[in-house]
């Protein structure tokens, strides 16, 4: 099979049996290739904390076939959102989305964790070879980056640096530690164009934790080595932001000092930390060195996670965002519909189903002796709709799919 039509029909051998191809080059050597993770990257608008990963070879005109990825991290610190930022002709392949395994006690008993383990099984292969890319025997190369959202209690913003734990076979010359396991895989390319793949000798360097040792676990330590700032806190001297959730509302509060030049803040609300919408604005109240504090209560959150951060507005136009907190609103099982605001005070009202049939819905409004007054169709999960002008009184949201009914009570002011 010639490389490209391997490339074509991406045979993998990697990520789920842990198998590699039995090779060695032409010179009759197997070159240890070392990957780590490096370079970490925080965007303080979407919380996310990137990390590089790089390949380096002991001998020089090695390429990189393929690897399944596999590693360990704090769950209590880091969730992972994805693969991105491909260098080459580098692409995800099975298992993708890639496998993600969590386990309560494993994080502090095996690695000395705060909270739990997270185990990453997944795998990245060529997929196209127009430029390829050979690794430095002396620097590291780039391939590919994988994203995470921040989660909370953040013990130190101005250095954060969670451990995250390449997973190797049992050696611990390498920082193994799993009896059984195949660990990483990396799989070179061949220079025959009339084969595929070979073996390398795997060699990890770990990011901001140490193997102590091959003994009982916990089997290493976190390290603080490679840190970054995560500090994403307001020019005005945030002094907090924070929120909980009770009698099926979400109260939010936050104190400020040193507001100059301040206009305000959007309090801006979120369930997937993609898509945000303005709840309510606030003029800045204090002045100069004074303390201020802000209170909203979220009557209708949403179902599952609420995701809430700050807009800061200065006078002169210029703004800023602030770290993200989140509220578990009710669990998505109490309610699949939400009709807010309620009383409906304007003519706009919004309609959030948690679980939209992919033939859309009906909305109707019945007034209350039960005639219908109004109705429109729902093409999406979240729909806002332009009501018309109607007597105020209670009315009946009604939503139907033509299986499944839900009803909610509407004041109209």
């Amino acid at each position: 099979m010639s490389r490209r039509n391997a490339f074509r029909n991406l045979r993998v051998c990697l990520a789920i049996i842990g198998c590699s191809v039995i090779g060695v080059t032409s010179f009759g050597q197997t070159p240890v290739i070392t990957v780590r993770f490096a370079n970490p990257q925080h965007d303080c608008v979407t919380q996310e904390y990137c990390l590089d990963v790089e390949f380096k070879s002991d001998i020089p005109d090695q390429e990189v076939f393929g690897m399944n990825v596999r590693f360990f991290y704090d769950d209590q610190l880091l969730e992972l959102i994805d693969f991105r930022d491909f260098q080459g002709g580098y692409g995800a392949v099975a298992p993708d989305p890639p496998i993600i395994f969590t386990s309560e006690p494993a994080g502090p008993a095996l690695f000395n964790f705060i909270g739990a383990a997270e185990f990453f099984n997944g795998a990245i292969q060529l997929v196209s070879n127009d430029a390829p890319i050979f690794l430095d025997t002396e620097n590291y190369t780039k391939l590919f980056q994988i994203c995470f959202d921040i989660d909370g209690p953040i013990p130190n913003l101005d250095t954060f640096c969670p451990p995250v734990v390449w997973d190797l076979e049992q050696d611990p010359a390498n920082g193994g530690f799993l009896s059984g396991d195949d660990g990483v895989v990396i799989t070179i390319v061949d220079p025959d164009p009339d084969n595929e793949s070979y073996a390398s000798n795997e060699n990890v360097d770990q990011f901001n934790w140490e193997y102590i040792g091959n003994g009982p676990p916990p089997f290493g330590q976190p390290i603080e080595v490679v840190c970054t700032n995560i500090n994403c806190a307001l020019p005005v001297s945030l002094l907090y932001f924070k929120g909980y959730h009770e009698h099926s509302r979400n109260f939010l509060e936050w104190k400020t000092a040193q507001e100059i030049n301040l206009l305000g803040y959007d309090l801006q609300r979120s369930h997937d930390k993609t898509s945000w919408k303005n709840i309510g604005f606030f003029d800045a109240m204090a002045e100069q060195n004074e303390i201020a504090q802000y209170h909203f209560i979220d009557d209708y959150p949403l179902p599952g996670n609420n995701y809430y951060r700050l807009l800061q507005r200065d006078l002169d136009g210029n703004f800023q965002y602030s770290h993200i907190i989140n509220i578990p609103g009710f669990p998505e099982s109490e309610s699949g519909l939400l009709v807010w605001p309620n009383p409906v005070k304007g003519e706009r009202l919004t309609v959030e189903i948690s679980q939209f049939p992919e033939t859309g819905m009906i909305f109707q409004l019945l007034d209350s002796t039960g005639n219908l007054v109004w109705e429109n169709s729902l093409e999406s999960p979240i729909s806002e709709l332009d009501i018309p002008a109607l007597p105020s009184g209670l009315y009946l949201a009604v939503v139907s799919s033509g299986v499944k009914t839900q009803v909610r009570k509407l004041v109209i002011h």
